[in-house]
């Protein structure tokens, strides 16, 4: 599946609705957060806007922009989102698969 595709968020937003687990992962969560990938397959930057209230999805959208892009310095809303995060492709994928922990990942 390719990283942050409509199919990777359908099916985010798919396991958000119907796996017991993921809803009890994200149960009362709120929040809003952006993460973006650079250097992505097919020299892409690729960006994922999240925006959860009380454990439900209100936005889940992608940005694509071919590499290098402005995804990971440009301005966005700090009244809807609380960070921004990036990095390389490799680095944000071995962080949101569990292979690395965020408190570890390089700088």
């Amino acid at each position: 599946m390719k990283f942050f595709s409509q199919g990777m968020l359908g099916e985010l937003k798919k396991r958000t609705e119907t796996d017991p687990a993921t809803q009890k992962a994200v149960e009362g969560v709120t929040i809003g957060v952006i993460l973006v990938a650079n250097d992505c397959p097919g020299n892409e930057d690729r960006a994922l806007n999240v925006d959860i209230t009380d454990g439900k999805f209100r936005e889940l959208t992608t940005q694509v922009k071919p590499a290098p892009s402005d995804l990971g310095t440009a301005a966005f809303d700090q009244n809807k989102y609380i960070v921004k995060v990036g990095g390389p492709y490799s680095l944000i994928g071995e962080v949101l698969t569990g292979k690395m922990a965020v408190i570890t990942a390089p700088r």
